[in-house]
Parts: structure tokens; sequence; C-alpha cells
């Protein structure tokens, strides 16, 4: 899922395909006929058999949940639903068992603002407050229910930078513009490769290559890393292509060539918030019937006027000298080596943050613009479609 389509290059950013998915397959498991075979190939699932598909979703989210020393990681999911909605015990019992999914009942008609204040408690609540604030308005009294997934991590690193050694240092947004930024320094034992690869963007026939070098900074335990993939020249086009180059399909191959080597790391600090609605973009790859009248939620309820009025995600991240605290939120409204190498990261540059048992990116983005404050908002607070009714 490319979230950068259609928006600025030197924009910073930051999301969850983990959250984004969890949500999605929620709505998954209460889709029918067309609305469902829409979300399915948005997904990009395989023809298995749709409970295979719940079956192995909910393998996956215990196996991220496990407790590893050193490392927080905290995924909850949770229903809102509107004391008129009659959502089938089926759909509730699904939810719970595949997705540990609580239903709990609100009041979106006649107490918005307290409804409002109850859902954002409970985002803060379940990612240590780093995102305090999901919703910034009531959601329309025409809602029927709110499918929320948040991520929470938080670790330090393996190797911790000295805050002695931070300073400010030059980092090159692009070939003619320079900014300073605090940037981290620390040696380390990570894994590390250089890469020379094709263009991905290039006209067919064309010799034009891509080079770029990639390390993991490991988390304390070392069962999850901060990745860092940084193209050779500087600026946003490169990491445009690169973007083009490193997707969920080639990760494992990538990171397959990765070797043990001492490194001299240099890594800006920054903390990052991103806010964005999605039900342009999955409109866009194919899933147009749910956020319509023409939307089939028949395994979810009885109600056939049903339908998505906006999915809504938001992704924060804070790299310190001590490690790392990220978190991220999906909500869909139902509405009604042998010697030391340097590592400058000194120029835009994609990182993630990955479990490296499961293989599953937790957190994944771009750091092109790392501001003086070191923070980067690049859309105001979610304000859910107040048009749109279930």
């Amino acid at each position: 899922m490319n979230l950068s389509t259609g928006r600025p290059r030197e924009e910073n950013l930051i999301f969850s395909p983990f959250s984004i998915t969890s949500v999605l397959n929620m709505l998954l498991l209460g889709a029918e006929d067309n609305t469902y075979q829409q979300l399915r190939e948005v997904l990009r699932y395989p023809f298995i058999e749709d409970h295979l598909i719940h079956q192995q979703s909910a393998a996956q989210l215990r196996a991220l949940e496990r407790t590893s020393s050193g490392v927080t990681v905290n995924i909850s999911n949770r229903l809102f639903i509107d004391e008129t909605f009659g959502i089938l015990p089926e759909y509730k019992e699904e939810i719970l068992a595949f997705y540990q999914a609580d239903a709990e009942t609100v009041n979106f008609t006649g107490k918005p603002i307290v409804t409002k204040r109850r859902i954002n408690k409970w985002c803060a609540d379940n990612t240590n407050n780093l995102i305090p604030e999901l919703l910034s308005e009531p959601v329309s009294g025409q809602t029927s229910m709110m499918a929320i997934n948040v991520v929470y991590f938080n670790s330090s690193w393996q190797t911790q930078f000295d805050p002695a050694k931070t300073k400010k240092e030059k980092f090159n947004v692009s070939p003619t513009e320079i900014v300073d930024t605090d940037m981290m320094h620390a040696t380390m034992q990570v894994p590390y490769a250089k890469f020379d690869r094709a263009d991905p963007t290039a006209p067919d026939g064309s010799n034009k290559r891509l080079k770029f070098k990639v390390i993991g900074i490991p988390y304390l335990g070392g069962s999850h890393a901060f990745y860092v993939v940084l193209p050779n020249e500087v600026g946003a086009e490169p990491l445009e292509k690169l973007e083009s180059l490193i997707t969920s399909k080639t990760l494992d191959d990538v990171l397959s060539g990765l070797a043990e080597r001492e490194v001299e790391v240099s890594l800006p600090r920054f903390k990052m918030t991103y806010s964005l609605q999605l039900t342009n973009i999955l409109q866009e790859m194919g899933a147009r019937d749910i956020f319509t009248t023409a939307a089939s939620l028949g395994r979810m309820s009885t109600d056939r006027g049903l339908f998505i009025s906006d999915i809504l995600h938001q992704a924060v991240i804070d790299v310190h000298e001590r490690g790392t605290e990220a978190a991220a939120a999906t909500t869909s409204l139902v509405s009604r080596g042998s010697f030391t190498t340097k590592f400058n990261i000194n120029r835009p540059f994609l990182f993630f943050i990955r479990d490296n048992q499961t293989g599953v990116p937790l957190f994944w983005g771009k750091l092109v613009r790392p501001g003086a404050d070191t923070e980067s908002v690049t859309e105001p607070p979610l304000v859910p479609g107040q048009s749109s009714r279930f």
C-alpha cells in the first residue's frame, strides 16, 4: 500500500501497515458479495478459504504481542457501537475470537461529546498517551459503529546513543537545501549492506541504476530492529525511486543480503506525527462499494443501509538516544563485519520498525525534512466526515 501516492515528495510520513490491515480485516469479516470481493483484492489475499485468513491473522496477532525482554508491543482492537445499532451476535463473537476486539456500547447521537472523549481516552490509554486525540470533533450522529486498532511500540536500543555526543549537524534535504538537525552518534555491531539495483522507475531498456545502503539498528533483546534505507543520492526524487523498489514483496530479499559489521552510525533525533484519511486511497485501489450505499455488510448487521463513511489513520514516532516510542491508530467509521564503516544518515531516508521473528513491519515511514524542533505534523487533527451517513 503506497500511501505516498499524490502527496508532496518533501513530506515526512509514518504509518502502520499492520494497523490499517487489521481494521480492513475486521470489515472484511462483516462484508458480503461485491464489497467482500473488492476488499479481498485490495488486501491482495490469495484464493484461500475466508476462515483461514482470519485464523492466520489471529495467529499473527498473538505472535506479535509476545513478551520480549526490553520491548513493549501493545496491539488493541475495539468496536464502539451505537446503542441503536443492531450488530449481529455472530459478528461480535468472531471479532473477539480472531481480533481480540471487545465491543463497547456508546451513544453517538445523544451524547456525541461524551462519546468522543471516551474514544480518545481509550486510544490514549492504549498508546501511552502518544495519540491523545484521534478524534478532534464529535463524529456524526448518524454513525453506527467505529472499528479501531491501535499499535504501540516502545523499546531501548541494544546499543544506546550517548546524549553527550548529540550535536547540531547538516542534513541535506535536497541538492540545494541544507538544514540543521540534532544528530546522534554511536558505534555498534549492526546488519549492513550496500546495494546496486536497476532503477524501477526508468524506461525499459535503460541502464540506470539505483544505489543505496541499508542498516538495521537492533532494539534490546534483538527481536525488533529499526531499519534505515539510505539512497546514495540526495533529495526526494531518489527516495521516491527507493519507495518503488523497497516494497513488502522485495523487503525480505533486501534484508537477506545484510551482514553484521561494526558501523559508526549517525542518526537524526526526530519526532513525527502523521494523520490521514484512507478513504480516497482505498477507493483508488478498488474498494469502492463499501463507501457507498452499494455496500453489502450483511455478515455484520441485518441493516441493509450500512456503509463506511471514513477510515482514519494516525501514527506517531519518537526516535531518541535511549530508543524509540511509536504508536498508530486506525479507525473505520461505519455510518449507518570486521572493520568500522561510517553510516551518516544526513539526507532523506526510508525507515521501518520490524518484528524480526514474524517478518512483520509494524511501522513504515520516511524522513525528508527534519524541522528545527524535529517534529513534523503533516495534516491537521482528524475530523470525521460529517456528510456521509450510515
